[in-house]
């Protein structure tokens, strides 16, 4: 992996000059960084913006703090840039308070990617004057591992510009209630009580998992298949899937394409198709189904887009919980090979990809 090495000691090699060399070429932004610049002005008018289309912003609103109100405000500054207010450039914002990590990643034309995993924290001092250093990587799958890892960390994502204007109002409206207690360290305050948190996938507590496989060798799934973003979809089996109850979780994955396609919740207890109404030669071997209500629509939208191989997600897994099983009793997926129509996941595994399903459902 090539690695370049950026640091704040001389000209020409600081943190600021190649974030704006790289803001003014690339496509899109993700900037990752839990202390901001009071204002975006300091940045941005020193810009040219000529490909960049959107910026995404991750970064700590931390409750009961009196960060909160600088903070609110660099946000603002944000936003309040013309070109974002104009439409010319896309901005999200979202928020995870545990964030440490300071990341630039930059989507350059043609599919490049260069990252900053850096100490600078996306203030002037951070990107200018102090001693900070920062190592420059271009390997796509490690980039994409670090924006997954990040985004699946989220507590509030995609703040809207109406909510944030409602948060600046609220820290306004109590630093002029209470003024004295701007030098205090704690505060009765917390803006992000006022954001709804990042929407999780809903799942019945006595739901059971399973991994539904659509597709087969002969007709496997690619990207020209129909999206799999209707409200509802029949899922189709072999035998009577009798161990299946309405409430569970199906996950299901793309013979052939190897990535998962949506995510489906049971709604109807196994039905059988009537052979008076078989009008094609499929529907006499897969003739039982259920009912699904679709829980990922955007996702499935788009979900040759994204790298949600099951493959990768496994191994992720494993290598984060190496005692967690991936079905019922083992920690492998061999019984893909055996062409079952189903098969149960483990809990722990299910909410693992659950997660990462969501981070795109988002959008």
């Amino acid at each position: 992996m090539n690695i370049k090495i950026i640091d704040n000691l001389s000209d020409g090699n600081r943190h600021v000059e190649r974030v704006i060399q790289l803001l003014e070429n690339c496509k899109e932004a993700v900037l990752i960084s839990p202390f901001l610049m009071p204002d975006f002005n300091h940045l941005f008018a020193k810009l040219k913006l000529g490909s960049l289309q959107e910026i995404e912003l991750i970064t700590t609103l931390p409750p009961n703090s009196t960060e909160q109100f600088s903070k609110i405000n660099s946000l603002v500054s944000l936003l309040d840039m013309p070109a974002i207010r104009g439409g010319t450039l896309d901005c999200q914002i979202s928020i995870n308070n545990r964030l440490h990590g300071k990341i630039y990643i930059f989507k350059m034309p043609m599919g490049k990617q260069i990252a900053i995993i850096t100490s600078a924290n996306l203030t002037q001092k951070g990107l200018s004057y102090n001693h900070e250093w920062g190592v420059e990587i271009s390997d796509l799958k490690t980039i994409a591992s670090i924006e997954q890892s990040v985004k699946s960390t989220l507590e509030f994502a995609n703040i809207t510009q109406e909510e944030l204007y409602v948060l600046r109002d609220r820290a306004n409206a109590f630093l002029k209630d209470k003024p004295e207690t701007v030098a205090t360290p704690k505060i009765d305050l917390a803006l992000t009580n006022c954001l709804r948190p990042t929407q999780q996938i809903p799942i019945d507590k006595t739901a059971t998992f399973w991994l539904k496989p659509i597709g087969v060798t002969g007709d496997p799934v690619t990207p020209d298949w129909p999206p799999f973003d209707a409200p509802t979809y029949p899922l189709h089996f072999h035998w009577n899937p009798r161990s299946v109850k309405k409430g569970d979780i199906m996950i299901c994955y793309g013979i052939g394409a190897g990535k998962v396609l949506s995510v489906y919740r049971v709604i109807s207890g196994p039905l059988q198709i009537d052979p008076a109404d078989y009008d094609e030669e499929w529907m006499e071997r897969w003739s039982w189904f259920v009912d699904g209500e679709n829980l990922s629509p955007r996702y499935g939208a788009n979900w040759f887009n994204y790298d949600l191989y099951l493959s990768s997600l496994r191994n992720e897994f494993l290598n984060e919980f190496p005692e967690k099983l991936i079905t019922g009793n083992s920690q492998s997926l061999g019984a893909l090979n055996y062409k079952k129509d189903k098969f149960r996941l483990s809990p722990e595994f299910a909410q693992f990809i659950l997660e990462k399903v969501y981070l795109f459902n988002r959008y």
